[in-house]
């Protein structure tokens, strides 16, 4: 058991260092990235590229219900070590796909023209433009849909060095285009919509080649499994449901945005959305490459096991995340301006309310990896779904009223508390050891508690020094080596301190 133990925690340690190396290169190149877009398009036509994508995106939510499901049962199968059963799983699932992928091109082509002419706020010198980002879209989210079932086996594999370098790659293709926006003469929003298109084809024809060289079962054969076909629609029934709330939650805020701000607003949520993207990578990569090993221990009916795997997760990803978003929330004003040439407003008031949002979501998000595990979503998708589009209503109830569109992203905070409490119960419910109470104070707020050392030294080194780079400098290194000092004393037990202290003595000695 410990023999097993140990060697589950070595995969989930070199597939977190793997990710991690991805995520450094990628969050560096990613930020310049968006300084140069956002210079490049203008903050107009910044918010228009994705106020335009998130109409595709909110009829996507098909995909994002079936890329669940599908992970989920090519891991247990892999689990199975059942070669016959992984073909067929991973072919039904690619079939279904593409039966979204068409779906989705459906509901684009006619509800998403339609909100695109005759519900947005965009200007009409502009539309053509958006009529091209917007068919760009379309495709890149085809192409998107049908790469599911080739992620979802990677990940299943646990190939996560792969999988950083492809997207390190994707990074620098990103870089590459927003460079080529600062020298050409032409339409920059629609060079920059087609050129995204060709970069995300080329990433998925990466990761497909790949696939079908070193897995068996990602060579198509289009044979349709009924039985798997009709346990990946009933273990997504409900799934489908809360997605669908979800991302109408999320793209449906960003009309309301437009439609009672402008595309200025739509360009600040945008770019606050990259920047809780960037801080979010921190902790979820470690949650992709835990992920695998908490499904097989249910599928090992090792519950136990599963739980503290689970808590252990829940507690070094907060503190991963805390470590990116003390330091830059205490120091928001000056790093956006360093970051971007323009700062459009509402950007520094959505960036910290999504950061707060995003941390609480973290939580609820491994946790809701144990239901995934146990298969049974009904009710937590449910209620789930349903606070989560109860955003919606009372977000345009409150901007008809003229309250401040910083409750956008205020709001949700209070929903995904509630849909964390939910989901905490779900999983007690199915499995009788995971104790709620006791999981919520020995995770997050012990993480919270530890930090409030960390937000002292900030505020006494803010009293002393004037704001600048070397404060910023200073402010991160503190919060850090108080925080990691904290988490080793108060989060690690024994066995792993003894773990910790071999390590730090290995490296020097070396």
């Amino acid at each position: 058991m410990n023999k097993t133990s140990s060697v589950n925690n070595k995969k989930i340690f070199k597939n977190t260092v793997a990710l991690y190396a991805r995520m450094l290169l990628s969050m560096i190149v990613s930020l310049y990235t968006s300084r140069i877009v956002l210079n490049a398009l203008g903050v107009d036509d910044y918010g228009i590229y994705g106020l335009v994508g998130g109409i595709v995106v909110l009829f996507s939510f098909l995909n994002v219900t079936m890329s669940g499901a599908t992970s989920r049962f090519l891991t247990v199968e892999l689990a199975k070590n059942d070669p016959r059963q992984l073909q067929q799983t991973f072919n039904t699932a690619f079939i279904l796909h593409i039966g979204i992928a068409i779906i989705v091109l459906f509901l684009a082509e006619t509800v998403g023209l339609w909100l695109l002419f005759e519900k947005l706020n965009i200007p009409d010198e502009r539309m053509s433009a958006a009529v091209w980002v917007y068919q760009f879209s379309i495709i890149s989210s085809m192409v998107s849909i049908t790469q599911v079932p080739y992620n979802a086996t990677l990940i299943s594999h646990e190939k996560m060095d792969v999988y950083a370098i492809v997207e390190i790659v994707g990074s620098l293709l990103k870089l590459l285009i927003a460079t080529l926006l600062l020298i050409t003469v032409c339409d920059k929003l629609i060079l920059y919509g087609g050129l995204m298109l060709l970069s995300s084809f080329l990433i998925a024809m990466t990761y497909r080649i790949y696939c079908i060289r070193h897995y068996d079962e990602c060579r198509i054969n289009w044979e349709w499994n009924k039985v798997i076909g009709r346990s990946l629609f009933s273990f997504s029934g409900w799934n489908l449901y809360s997605n669908i709330c979800f991302t109408t939650r999320q793209q449906g805020t960003n009309m309301l945005l437009n439609i009672f701000g402008s595309t200025a607003v739509n360009a600040a949520a945008g770019l606050a959305t990259t920047v809780q993207l960037m801080i979010e990578q921190v902790s979820t990569n470690l949650v992709m490459a835990s992920r695998p090993q908490i499904i097989k221990q249910y599928a090992l009916t090792d519950f136990n096991a599963m739980i503290q795997l689970l808590k252990q997760t829940t507690c070094l990803a907060n503190v991963l995340y805390l470590l990116v978003a003390i330091p830059f929330i205490s120091e928001i004003h000056y790093v956006m301006n360093l970051w971007l040439v323009e700062v459009p407003p509402y950007t520094i008031e959505f960036c910290i309310l999504l950061i707060v949002s995003s941390f609480i979501s973290l939580n609820n998000n491994i946790i809701y990896i144990g239901i995934q595990a146990v298969g049974r979503l009904k009710f937590y998708s449910f209620m789930a779904g349903t606070v989560s589009l109860s955003v919606i209503p009372i977000l345009w109830l409150l901007f008809s009223k003229g309250i401040g569109l910083t409750w956008a992203f205020g709001l949700p905070i209070v929903s995904t508390l509630l849909i964390y409490i939910v989901c905490s119960y779900t999983l007690h419910h199915y499995v009788e050891d995971f104790k709620p109470i006791r999981f919520f104070f020995t995770t997050m707020v012990v993480n919270l508690f530890i930090s409030i050392p960390s937000f002292t030294a900030i505020l006494l080194i803010q009293h002393i020094l004037v704001e600048s780079f070397t404060r910023v400098i200073i402010v991160a290194l503190s919060s850090s080596i108080i925080l990691v000092v904290l988490s080793y004393y108060v989060l690690l037990d024994k066995e792993n301190k003894k773990k910790v202290k071999a390590l730090i003595l290995n490296k020097l000695k070396r």
